[in-house]
């Protein structure tokens, strides 16, 4: 079924990008966002989200896939669809990717349409974020290895080095915890 002729109707979770609900429209979907509903930061649990986009007779669109998944499984609730998607830096591709899901089901009553980021990017986040924590252990283990150096220094009489080399150490592991403390 293509949208051209029959848009979807769309309401777009609070954690839904603002570009790809521009995206979306362009594309000639009907999309309210929860913001848009009056309800965006009151922190309204999953279940009554799902509930109003089904009383507002729109397909849920979300990046909260767990919550919404499990809620689906459970089926306590009748819904108009939920299309679950992954994070996506490209919001005009997360969008193509979500308006050809949809053109592809007659209806969404009661479905699941899972639409994900191409794989090879999603592998290439894991291991970046693999290569991040593997590089902060290994700098927090050598910053450990330059203060024992430190104190090993200092019994050997090299006084001033091995305070060099502690307080270096110390500054680096103190930057390394407070630029994480902000994010």
């Amino acid at each position: 079924m293509s949208t051209e002729g029959h848009p979807h109707r769309l309401y777009a979770d609070e954690n839904f990008p603002q570009r790809a609900v521009q995206e979306l429209r362009a594309l000639g979907h009907d999309v309210l966002t929860l913001k848009q509903d009056g309800k965006a930061g009151k922190r309204y649990p999953d279940d009554r989200v799902l509930r109003d986009a089904a009383t507002l007779r729109r397909v849920l669109v979300t990046h909260d896939r767990k919550d919404f998944r499990r809620l689906h499984e459970r089926g306590e609730i009748p819904h108009r669809g939920i299309v679950l998607c992954t994070q996506d830096q490209d919001p005009k591709r997360l969008a193509a990717n979500i308006h050809a899901a949809l053109s592809n089901e007659d209806t969404m009553d009661g479905k699941v349409v899972k639409v994900y980021r191409p794989v090879k990017e999603r592998v290439a986040l894991r291991a970046s974020a693999k290569d991040s924590k593997l590089g902060q252990y290994l700098g927090f283990c050598l910053a450990l290895l330059c203060v024992g150096g430190g104190i090993y220094l200092a019994t050997q009489g090299q006084t001033i080095v091995a305070v060099a080399l502690v307080v270096a150490s110390a500054i680096g592991l103190a930057a390394r915890f407070l630029i994480n403390r902000g994010k």
